[in-house]
């Protein structure tokens, strides 16, 4: 035990779930963080494990390196803790442990990475991936928007480099954007409050508004990479390595790659989730988000489940990039036709008759729905898998994600070699 306390002692992470979510996995959840809280760690240890089984995420996981750390059993937690990462590469608390421990690792880690890439090859096919199909074009446009630009530009624009930034901005402080390292990016940054200034977008379908504006503002002339943010990516995303992942990004190879730091949503089901709100609360207007997001879909080739569930596994908060030939995938009549439901508020596919039976819920909107959809959009499965740390050579060529270019299988695992 006295080894235990020598290392840097690591937290247990929260779990993000909706109290009204898996009941039974949050009892024994909450059960074994206050074991652990009351530093019976031997005891909360095998309810870590269960948790664990019931609900396969990287900060369930976490929990049990934790446990098994503070009960002495080092080895066995430092292999644990590497496997959150390769549960999620983006699990800050245990990458950050690790690169404390990097000199002191009681695991090989290239033995390590090697176990589980010959582990995943021998797991069968994932089952998770929906059917694509091709889309049928939409309907011509049915509603002038006119602050949009042309998507023919005379003159191609002059992005300034392979990988641009487009920034959802509403009321947020942009000073991170125009300070180093951010401001030597090229950007397009849109506001939500003047119609008569230039990169005006109106404030409908959240930061999925601004997104959508600029592919199809954009279309003919995308930059190789394009990198989409809220105006706080903070709340989000770990800022100490955004700026590093954007300039190492494989620019033009990344089909689609999220930025987020938080906890990566697994079968979260559209039939039935409701977001902050109590399921009682919004029980007579549910239905219109799953319908709304089966619609989307529909539009881009992606087919769910006919009938039932309808799962998706992703990471949260729309903070992520996309390659130009991911988005030119869908031809310009598809994303305009959708920023047309989404963004314009001339026609939701939720709250088409107002919603002034729901008040208080319009945050259930379609911007909410979209962020449940961009990675299949994006030729995801619907039903994706968190981005595995031996992988993350395939995003970036450098920094974080890449750190030895010339190892490349080890992923970021390379700074973790003593």
């Amino acid at each position: 035990m006295a080894a235990a306390a020598a290392l840097l002692c690591a937290s247990l992470a929260k779990q993000w779930v909706a109290e009204w979510d898996q009941p039974a996995w949050r009892q024994v959840h909450e059960e074994a963080m206050a074991l652990a809280q009351q530093g019976r760690a031997a005891d909360a240890l095998p309810l870590f494990r269960e948790a664990y089984e019931m609900h396969g995420s990287a900060e369930s996981l976490h929990n049990v390196a934790v446990a098994l750390e503070q009960t002495g059993r080092l080895r066995e937690a430092h292999e644990t803790y590497l496997r959150v990462l390769n549960t999620n590469a983006h699990h800050a608390p245990s990458y950050d442990l690790l690169l404390a421990l990097r000199h002191r690792l009681l695991v090989d880690v290239r033995a390590f990475v090697a176990a589980e890439r010959s582990r995943h090859a021998a797991l069968p096919p994932s089952s998770g991936r929906c059917a694509a199909r091709r889309a049928a074009v939409p309907p011509a446009p049915r509603v002038e928007l006119p602050h949009l630009v042309n998507r023919s530009h005379p003159t191609p624009p002059a992005w300034g480099g392979p990988a641009v930034l487009v920034v959802a901005h509403w009321r947020e402080d942009l000073g991170w954007l125009h300070s180093p390292p951010f401001d030597a990016f090229p950007r397009v940054v849109y506001q939500r409050h003047h119609a008569d200034r230039p990169f005006y977008s109106p404030n409908f379908g959240f930061e999925a508004g601004v997104y959508l504006q600029f592919i199809v503002e954009h279309y003919d002339a995308l930059p190789e990479q394009v990198v989409f943010l809220q105006g706080d990516p903070a709340s989000h995303v770990d800022m100490r390595f955004l700026a590093e992942t954007i300039r190492c990004l494989r620019a033009g190879r990344v089909r689609y790659f999220s930025f987020s730091k938080m906890p990566f949503l697994i079968d979260r089901d559209l039939q039935r989730y409701t977001g902050v709100h109590s399921p009682a609360s919004v029980a007579p207007f549910i239905h219109r988000m799953p319908a709304c997001a089966r619609r989307l879909l529909d539009y881009f080739g992606v087919e769910p489940p006919a009938e039932g569930a309808l799962n998706v596994s992703t990471y949260c908060c729309a903070t992520f990039t996309a390659s130009r030939d991911a988005i030119r995938r869908h031809p310009w009549s598809v994303w305009r036709h959708v920023y047309e439901v989404v963004a314009s508020g001339a026609a939701p596919c939720i709250w088409a008759d107002g919603g002034g039976d729901a008040p208080g819920l319009h945050d259930l909107n379609e911007g909410f729905v979209m962020e449940h959809l961009w990675h299949a959009i994006f030729g995801e499965p619907l039903r994706s898998t968190a981005l595995r740390g031996d992988e993350t050579c395939a995003i970036a060529s450098c920094g974080k994600y890449c750190p030895d270019a010339g190892a490349p299988e080890l992923g970021l695992f390379a700074a973790l070699i003593k």
